[in-house]
């Protein structure tokens, strides 16, 4: 686990217990997504990181790229990290409330790569066993690579399920080396 995965987490966790208590899980994962994006921002980024800048003018900053996208309780928690020096770790702490929102909502995220385009009915059949299998709501996402071969790949919350020719014969390969 990386060191920034363990600083983000409290934070993410905090967020999270409070959009949940407030009813408001999209809005906080929207403002979360924002704000990754906002301090990934090259210029935002380097007035954030800069020591010479007072620690009142990054805030008010990045408060003002906020405005109009701030949730109940936004603003808040951005002056938290901020004040304990943590805006580093938004991107992180949006990654780990979106994987909590997602295990709430009993719902997945997955990206389906496959030889050639499927057809709707194979899209259909391949969602609805996933679902069955990790007993939650499969939002599925879909990508075509010609190196496959045929069969297909499945990505998502950390599990890859390789069910293409080219995987299997490259785990055929090793097994043949060993």
């Amino acid at each position: 686990m990386s060191e920034l995965t363990t600083v983000a987490r409290p934070y993410a966790k905090a967020a999270f217990e409070y959009a949940l208590e407030n009813k408001a899980l999209s809005a906080w994962a929207d403002f979360l997504q924002f704000l990754a994006v906002a301090v990934n921002d090259e210029s935002l980024s380097a007035l954030l990181d800069n020591p010479r800048v007072p620690k009142e003018t990054r805030l008010a900053a990045l408060l003002a790229v906020c405005e109009g996208r701030l949730p109940e309780g936004g603003k808040a928690y951005i002056e938290m990290l901020a004040e304990n020096d943590r805006l580093n770790t938004v991107p992180e702490v949006c990654a780990l409330f979106l994987i909590e929102k997602a295990a709430h909502e009993k719902t997945v995220e997955v990206t389906i790569t496959s030889a050639m385009p499927m057809a709707d009915s194979e899209k259909k059949t391949l969602v609805e066993s996933l679902a069955k299998k990790w007993q939650k709501q499969v939002f599925a996402k879909y990508e075509v690579d010609a190196d496959l071969i045929g069969g297909v790949i499945v990505r998502g919350n950390d599990v890859v399920i390789d069910g293409s020719v080219r995987g299997k014969l490259n785990r055929l390969g090793e097994r043949l080396r060993a």
